[in-house]
């Protein structure tokens, strides 16, 4: 009696769930043949995003560099490259001109990257500005919304020319924002160049030391290395091509 009770209670229950299960699942049936193929098609992106995400994960190694849209108000040459009162004489002059000028304004691309300045325009293309060669860069308080830079141009014959640039961004912000990303990456680029250029003295260092002493490299390789021109022949060698010239007949 017991066992017949347990086992319709046992059947009631598989009955409920199944008839939840079949309340529960998408009526094919009645749907058209389009909306089957939708739905299937929306599953499916479902389930693949879902393993997708959970086995690989987006990571940001280097950011892009920068770019804002300002308008180039021109260059003059200064005779300073760097320190106080170096920027706003010539400042004056571009911003005056500005003023003073009818013309349309020139757009510009400006991007700052690691090894300087970047700027393209409509006419003149892409310009770069090397950060080796530019001496000062700023956004003064007296000029807002203004971001300049001096620039060591080589003219005619490699004579050096200090020039000043100037762009007027569409805020204060961005001007400042400017200024202090460039002087970060000019400061990455000179510690990298620092730790760069002390590599390679080690390297060299080593390498001629190492001829005296426990060479671990082959002696050939080290010879023609970095350090072969301090490399001089044996006396042999040196009385043998002089006698060899002495013989030679004039």
């Amino acid at each position: 009696m017991d066992c017949s009770l347990s086992t319709s209670k046992a059947a009631g229950k598989c009955d409920g769930k199944a008839s939840k299960a079949l309340l529960t699942l998408p009526l094919f049936s009645k749907m058209p043949r389009k909306a089957i193929q939708k739905e299937r098609k929306r599953t499916f992106k479902y389930v693949f995003d879902k393993i997708r995400l959970r086995k690989c994960a987006s990571a940001t190694i280097s950011k892009p560099f920068p770019t804002y849209h300002v308008a180039y108000l021109g260059n003059v040459v200064t005779g300073w490259a760097k320190g106080e009162g170096c920027i706003e004489k010539p400042l004056a002059t571009l911003w005056r001109n500005y003023i003073q000028s009818s013309r349309p304004d020139v757009n510009m691309h400006l991007t700052v990257c690691g090894g300087g300045l970047k700027a393209v325009t409509k006419n003149h293309g892409l310009t770069e500005y090397w950060a080796h060669r530019l001496t000062t860069c700023a956004s003064p308080a007296e000029f807002p919304r203004i971001f300049c830079w001096v620039y060591r141009h080589e003219g005619r014959r490699l004579r050096h020319e200090l020039r000043c640039h100037a762009v007027l961004c569409a805020s204060t912000e961005v001007a400042a924002q400017i200024h202090g990303e460039l002087k970060d990456y000019l400061s990455r680029a000179l510690t990298d160049f620092k730790k760069e250029k002390l590599s390679r003295q080690n390297a060299r260092l080593s390498l001629v030391n190492s001829i005296n002493e426990n060479a671990s490299l082959p002696r050939r390789k080290i010879l023609l290395g970095i350090g072969c021109h301090n490399y001089r022949y044996s006396l042999f060698a040196e009385t043998s091509l002089v006698l060899r010239v002495y013989k030679s007949p004039i």
